[in-house]
This record gives structure tokens, C-alpha cells and sequence, in this order.
């Protein structure tokens, strides 16, 4: 099992925009990254987001060259704040995956 553990792209300033979707700088950047993982043949099951417009833009893009099986979702437990202990209970020992969320990236530590 591998899990990828990705911090979302620069957003736009939330005076901006509240929804803080991701900048163009900011996609620029998941999308070169998301390239350099299909060129390393990074194959995840699933790839799974917090929920915010720019933890599901930066799994849309990473999904774009990876393409997982099981697609991309919205998944609890993946805000900064969050109880890691939710994911974990999302986490199967035998497939790869790659959780999208915002920073700081998840606090506290679980047992699998």
C-alpha cells in the first residue's frame, strides 16, 4: 500500500474570492507535479479530497494523469482540524491512494 499525501495548489486570496479556488500560478504547478507522478507511474485506487474548491481542483488535476479506478471524492476528516481517526477508517491496507487537503496537513497520528 502507498498513500500520497497532497496539499492543495496555491488558491486565490479569499478577499478574492471566499470559495479560495485554486490560482492559475496554482494550477500550473499541481499540473506539472501531477505530470512528474504519471511519469514516475504513480497508480492510486482512488483519490480522495477534503471537500474545498481547491482540494477538488488540485484531485481533478492530479486525476487527470493519473487516472484512478475508483475516481475522486469528497472524503470526512481531511480539514486541518478534522479527527485523523475518520480517515483512517477510510484507509484499506491493499489499495494505493492519494488524499488531497488543505494545510496544515492532518493533525495527530492513527494506527492502521
Amino acid at each position: 500500500m502507498a498513500l500520497y499525501l497532497v496539499q492543495h495548489g496555491q488558491s486565490i486570496p479569499k478577499d478574492v474570492d471566499a470559495a479560495r479556488p485554486l490560482s492559475e500560478e496554482g494550477r500550473e504547478t499541481v499540473a506539472r507535479i501531477a505530470g512528474v507522478a504519471a511519469g514516475y507511474n504513480v497508480h492510486v485506487s482512488r483519490i480522495r479530497h477534503s471537500g474545498k474548491t481547491r482540494a477538488q481542483q488540485t484531485a481533478e488535476i492530479m486525476a487527470s494523469q493519473i487516472n484512478p479506478a475508483g475516481g475522486i471524492a469528497a472524503m470526512a476528516g481531511l480539514d486541518p482540524l478534522d479527527d485523523v481517526a475518520e480517515v483512517a477508517g477510510g484507509i484499506y491496507g491493499n489499495e494505493d491512494l492519494m488524499l488531497v487537503g488543505i494545510s496544515p496537513p492532518w493533525r495527530g497520528s492513527f494506527r492502521i
